[in-house]
């Protein structure tokens, strides 16, 4: 599966076209709001990280958004994901499936459940795997945790052989 989401350091904007029949947030952007669901550090508690052929790789920001179903015809939610890397790039994973997301999906459209993941402006993602488990804190808010991997292929040749982890809290799509 191709990732259609495009990195360039000012935001991501993913545009999950199969959804734009009613879910909000069809049309996930994490550019210039200053929203950022969590600034990655070293506490290990909140952010995201990754490993890219035996490179660690540590956001400088990323976020979570959960977009929920508005059209009764279309019962579907997103979760986006961006992190981005300084001084450019980063990844974004988008997923879609029937409430309520949780457990394992991947790159394989399985039925309504997708995933659309995008690194570092590569063209060709061969191959991804995310799991997530989505939950409320005490305060009400909801948090998501959870791990992936994925196999990209850049257009001038050679394998990345990505697996990361993140925990973040969800920033509800209006």
């Amino acid at each position: 599966m191709q990732g259609s989401g495009s990195l360039d350091g000012g935001g991501t904007e993913a545009s999950l076209g199969a959804l734009e029949a009613g879910v909000s947030g069809a049309t996930l952007d994490a550019g210039a709001t200053g929203t950022s669901g969590a600034a990655a550090g070293g506490s290990g508690t909140a952010g995201l990280s990754w490993d890219d052929n035996g490179t660690a790789h540590t956001a400088y920001s990323a976020e979570a958004i959960l977009g929920t179903s508005s059209n009764p015809n279309v019962n579907l939610d997103t979760l986006e994901i961006v992190a981005v890397e300084l001084p450019v790039g980063g990844l974004s994973i988008a997923l879609t499936g029937p409430p309520p997301l949780g457990g394992t999906y991947t790159c394989v459209v399985a039925g309504a459940a997708f995933v659309e993941f995008t690194y570092e402006l590569m063209a060709d993602v061969q191959t991804c795997s995310v799991t997530i488990t989505l939950t409320t804190g005490v305060d009400g808010g909801q948090h998501v945790t959870g791990m992936f991997s994925a196999v990209a292929m850049p257009a001038d040749g050679g394998t990345h052989q990505l697996t990361g982890q993140f925990s973040l809290p969800v920033i509800p799509e209006n």
